[in-house]
């Protein structure tokens, strides 16, 4: 759960929530300066370290010599969801480009990536009741209103441009990421509890978020 827990604290849901969301509030130009940063972190280091730790307590029961570390991050390379950014990453640092049809396929391919995301969530959460415990209550409060927080009080005091300021404090003041859900139902590990902490996040993100923007106006 711990592993779950860090994951949904520090990976807001800036892809999908965020792309409809900050180019209201901060513009296009400076949204997409956002997204592109929180996916980078999001899929090139919060998720392999978190499929690395969850493989390892996956199998740590297992009496298998070939279980180490190391084999652990060979087995999560071969995650489409760790190895396909890290791909794309070093095609664009290349300067590859690829034909206007199979961009256009993989546009439309992208394109259903948070609806596919969210129907599995909601899938998840119709299976599992929600649960409010105290490690939710905790992950959702940290997410929601401790991040951002110390974020705004630690920004404003840096002498940073407002502008910097209120971006990155209403990124940090969304919700927590389907990611979370999506690893847990991967792994079969605390379902419930990553259904219930994506559900409470985003209901109390209506009050949380409405303040942040209102503070950061």
């Amino acid at each position: 759960m711990a592993t779950l827990q860090g994951l949904a604290m520090g990976a807001p849901s800036v892809p999908f929530i965020g792309s409809a969301m900050l180019p209201v509030l901060i513009g296009p130009s400076t949204t997409a300066v956002v997204i592109s940063a929180s996916v980078f972190a999001m899929v090139l280091v919060q998720t392999p370290v978190c499929m690395v730790m969850l493989a390892r307590h996956a199998t740590m029961d297992r009496a298998d010599p070939r279980l180490h570390l190391g084999h652990q991050i060979l087995v999560s390379l071969r995650e489409p969801i760790v190895w396909a950014p890290i791909l794309a990453t070093l095609l664009v640092a290349c300067d590859i480009r690829f034909p206007v049809a199979v961009l256009d396929a993989f546009a439309l391919l992208g394109g259903t990536a948070a609806g596919v995301a969210l129907f599995a969530s909601g899938i998840v959460l119709f299976l599992q009741r929600v649960s409010i415990t105290l490690p939710v209550l905790v992950t959702v409060a940290v997410r929601n209103v401790v991040v951002p927080g110390l974020s705004w009080l630690g920004l404003g005091m840096t002498g940073l441009p407002h502008e910097v300021v209120r971006a990155a404090v209403l990124a940090l003041s969304i919700p927590v990421g389907t990611v979370v859900v999506i690893l847990a139902v991967r792994f079969g590990t605390d379902e419930q509890e990553a259904a219930s902490t994506l559900f409470l996040s985003a209901v109390v993100s209506v009050l949380t978020m409405a303040f942040f923007i209102a503070i950061t106006g």
